[in-house]
């Protein structure tokens, strides 16, 4: 293993390919955080006036200088050329939905992925004006559809937006990234028979992906084949919460989604198996092609995620090298398959697991080669793979914890352990698979040992989860995470060198990322009225510190939706759990205040009413006067008063026009839950009398800071 890499350094005039990958992926970048400002137009003529500069500097400058030319427009012409690409791709995804519902014939892509009461599919449009177009839908659980099967559907589409929540996850950029280029519920459906198309790659693997989940479940059952689906297949559907928690606890998360650890363990039995024993040059090359068509076909039917790619690219271009002889493993073939990935769809720039595998990877081919083996563990070749194995994980360690720090807020204190158990762990249950499809005859006495192993993993990965400490729940900043970065590469390139840069750049870098962990330091929030946007539910949060908030919520499926940001925004922001606002509340505290009443008769508040939907409400806090509307105008001392926040939900019936007059509000508050008819009422009337609006559906949750 050593040996592989021995040689590596990252002066980047030795890497060729990396100056072709910077200045490519800062054009990406640019174009998606300024597609408002750059257009395609725009960008295609920075790079006709990079190219025509590249051309005449070399004729036109002296030779002094023209060096310095010609790496300033080769930039700009890469810049643009990455920047095009996105756009190009961000305007292909981009699409202005019909308002109302339509008929659609899709095709599914991808197996159904089953939750509480639905089930979420990707389908591709087959037909008419939006012919090819990526879709994400969301079915009844009780409808029964596969990968590769025709419907015709009749649903409205929207673009995909965020709810706007505090802390929420970037689900638009998401889809963005995938390809998706709408979302929608759908009721209405029929099955189309009697029309065969023929399927895609992506479509075959999903297929073939479900017939070995199928295969599995005759064995396996619970937790264990979730497990093994994830690990062997790529199907996460099975898998629970609380098994992805605690995998993720442990530092374990990688493990189920396939990357270049299994690929590395199955293209290794292969080389074992295989390659090792074939002496004649030929046949050896005629073996890697086939490999290589293995490992592509492994990664079709796992479905292709950003770190199957890579580890697949990196793997070809290295048996390539091997047949060519020449370096297999190398930051330029790292390089070479992160530009083809991004040409392919630039946008995988922005996805999580590109970046951590590329990170990971990149620090195992940099730091790996300068960690010294002692001459004792040299000796042995026992030793020097548990060495070897230690020191591979601690560089991918290095090179992902910023990253698993900041987008997962995690950081295993037990990682370098539990991976290194975890390599054998892979590799037994890899051979079992292989063994459980290829031996059929089998297949009952082989489904026994790796189901006992499955477990041990299970019971392996609890223990090390339930141990005192077992990770951290740090939240860096994204300016703190380049800088630590940063930190990293400066000691690695100038580790040899006594340069003044350097420390200087070193304390510069330190002083920056305390001062940003002290600005954004808990215990830090003030004043404020969130109305959070729910699914299936509204619900406003009144917040005075972290530990001084109340919460009024109405329907059903608010308490669920309220758990994702309970373990997003009040966890990173260290809020305790709200009071939940009943009937005649009235607390002061400090300068403080909140009082609570309903706009109906009800008594005072007792066990019993804790279990009824909340009414219509005013509520008073710091000064500011909010009235959440969920039925009839109703008329009493307490909303005749200023009317701030006129917040208006599902199930109010009555007039707008004659609310907004009876209330007078300063802005009128449009819950999301509300129909497209009343809403276009609502915004109206709020016109005419010159309210101001925020409609939650467009633009999201509202923050009022107080």
């Amino acid at each position: 293993m050593r040996n592989a890499y021995h040689h590596i350094d990252f002066y980047p005039l030795r890497h060729p390919l990396v100056l072709f990958f910077i200045p490519f992926a800062v054009g990406i970048v640019t174009a998606y955080y300024a597609s408002g400002i750059f257009t395609t137009a725009v960008v295609a003529a920075i790079m006709i006036v990079s190219m025509v500069g590249l051309i005449l500097s070399q004729y036109i400058i002296s030779k002094k200088y023209s060096d310095y030319c010609l790496y300033i427009f080769c930039g700009m012409t890469l810049m643009s050329v990455g920047a095009l690409l996105c756009l190009q791709r961000i305007n292909a995804t981009q699409v202005d939905w019909p308002q109302d519902k339509g008929d659609y014939l899709i095709g599914i892509t991808s197996p159904p992925r089953h939750s509480e009461r639905s089930q979420r599919v990707d389908a591709k449009i087959l037909s008419g004006k939006y012919e090819g177009k990526l879709l994400r839908l969301y079915f009844p659980d009780s409808v029964n559809i596969s990968t590769g099967d025709e419907v015709f559907v009749h649903t409205k589409i929207d673009a995909p937006q965020n709810s706007g929540n505090p802390h929420e996850f970037d689900n638009k950029g998401y889809l963005l990234q995938q390809g998706i280029s709408g979302t929608g519920y759908v009721w209405q459906y029929k099955k189309r028979d009697g029309t065969e198309r023929k399927s895609s790659l992506r479509q075959w693997g999903g297929k073939v992906r479900e017939k070995l989940t199928s295969r599995y479940s005759e064995y396996f059952e619970g937790q264990s084949l979730a497990i093994l689906a994830a690990m062997t297949i790529g199907d996460k559907n099975e898998l629970t919460k609380e098994v992805q928690d605690i995998f993720s606890q442990v530092g374990a998360s990688h493990l189920l989604a396939l990357s270049g650890l299994h690929l590395g363990i199955l293209f290794s039995i292969f080389n074992i198996t295989f390659l090792r024993r074939t002496r004649n040059r030929y046949f050896r090359i005629v073996l890697s092609i086939l490999g290589i068509a293995l490992l592509w076909t492994f990664a079709f039917i796992a479905g292709l995620p950003i770190s199957l790619q890579r580890a697949a690219l990196m793997f070809s271009l290295a048996q390539i090298m091997i047949i060519f002889r020449r370096d297999a493993f190398s930051i330029n073939n790292l390089a070479l398959s992160a530009i083809i990935i991004l040409i392919i769809n630039p946008l995988s720039l922005f996805d999580v697991g590109f970046q951590l595998s590329y990170a990971s990877v990149l620090a195992i081919l940099w730091i790996f080669p300068i960690i010294p083996c002692p001459k004792v563990v040299a000796r042995y070749k026992v030793l020097r793979f548990f060495h070897d194995s230690l020191c591979v994980t601690f560089c991918a360690t290095i090179g992902t914890a910023p990253l698993v720090a900041y987008y997962f807020h995690n950081f295993p204190v037990y990682g370098l352990i539990v991976n290194l158990v975890l390599v054998f762990f892979a590799y037994g249950i890899l051979v079992g698979a292989i063994l459980f499809f290829i031996l059929p005859f089998a297949t009952e006495f082989i489904a026994i040992p790796l189901n006992g192993l499955l477990k041990m993993l299970e019971a392996t990965l609890t223990f090390f989860a339930e141990l005192p400490g077992s990770h951290l729940k740090p939240y860096p900043t994204a300016v703190s995470v380049l800088l630590i970065y940063c930190l990293i590469f400066l000691y690695l390139f100038f580790r040899k060198k006594r340069k003044t840069l350097y420390p200087v750049a070193t304390i510069i870098c330190t002083f920056i990322i305390i001062s940003e962990s002290y600005a954004h330091r808990p215990h830090r929030l003030k004043p404020q009225i969130v109305f959070y946007n729910l699914y299936g539910g509204n619900a406003i949060h009144f917040i005075n510190n972290e530990e001084d908030t109340y919460l009024w919520q109405q329907g059903r499926d608010a308490t669920r939706s309220l758990s994702y940001i309970e373990k997003t925004f009040w966890e990173e922001e260290n809020i305790k759990t709200p009071v939940q606002l009943r009937e005649g509340y009235d607390s002061v505290k400090g300068n403080a205040s909140i009082l609570f009443s309903s706009l109906t008769d009800l008594p005072k508040a007792t066990d019993s009413l804790l279990k009824e939907e909340p009414k219509s409400a005013v509520i008073s806090f710091h000064n500011k006067r909010v009235i959440a509307l969920t039925g009839k105008i109703a008329r009493s001392r307490d909303s005749t008063a200023q009317v701030d926040y006129l917040y208006v939900t599902k199930g109010f019936s009555g007039d707008p026009a004659s609310a907004l007059e009876h209330y007078s509000p300063k802005t009128l508050v449009i819950s999301s839950s509300l129909g497209d008819k009343y809403r276009l009422m609502w915004k109206v009337s709020a016109r005419e009398k010159n309210v101001t609006i925020k409609d939650m559906k467009e633009s999201g949750a509202l923050v009022v800071h107080l």
